[in-house]
């Protein structure tokens, strides 16, 4: 949503209409969140409504009448909208849309599980990656494989034990707040080409 009006120079037209630079960022946010919803629904009905009936003609169990399995799923929809805000601070600090995707892309699926796995070995680190954004999604939605490999293991030191899930929301939304206000503090408030 920021790459595309900084690179089609747009994004002076909105602050003509609204020159309040806050008011249009919270905006955005908030649409963004919306967004959010509604990809994360799309999502998550395409992957259930494909992967129960898999497994109900594997024998196994969608576990679709639990309520712990609609909380979950409530859960994975509320953090997918709360990325699409973090996505949008990082496309406001980087600028170019292609070099945005391609850093949360190595981050999110390279550089952390990395970083977590070989957090695990020491309990000074372990606990430093608790607070990484994918360790709080984890621990918000409350599945993750990286959690269920480090209780597996006795050997692991018991602070790699991941956030509980209010303090994983809490984590999660400060990184949404700080993208955004690291894009506006930077970026946002300079003047637009």
């Amino acid at each position: 949503m920021a790459t595309g009006e900084i690179r089609h120079r747009t994004l002076g037209l909105t602050f003509m209409l609204e020159p309040k630079r806050g008011v249009v960022l919270a905006s955005k946010s908030l649409v963004l969140f919306g967004i959010g919803l509604v990809v994360g629904l799309t999502g998550l009905l395409g992957a259930v409504g494909a992967g129960a009936p898999v497994l109900q003609a594997t024998g196994g169990d969608a576990r679709l009448g639990s309520s712990e399995s609609w909380l979950l799923l409530l859960r994975v929809l509320f953090s997918i909208a709360i990325w699409a805000i973090i996505g949008f601070g990082v496309g406001i600090l980087v600028r170019n849309q292609a070099f945005a995707i391609v850093i949360a892309l190595v981050f999110t699926q390279f550089l952390e599980p990395v970083l977590r796995l070989g957090a695990q070995f020491w309990d000074w680190s372990a606990q430093v990656a608790k607070f990484l954004p994918g360790a709080a999604t984890d621990a918000f939605v409350g599945a993750s494989v990286m959690n269920d490999l480090s209780l597996l293991d006795p050997t692991m030191p018991s602070s790699s034990e991941g956030l509980g899930i209010w303090t994983g929301l809490a984590v999660l939304l400060a990184y949404a707040v700080v993208a955004v206000f690291a894009g506006w503090l930077f970026r946002w408030r300079k003047d637009v080409a």
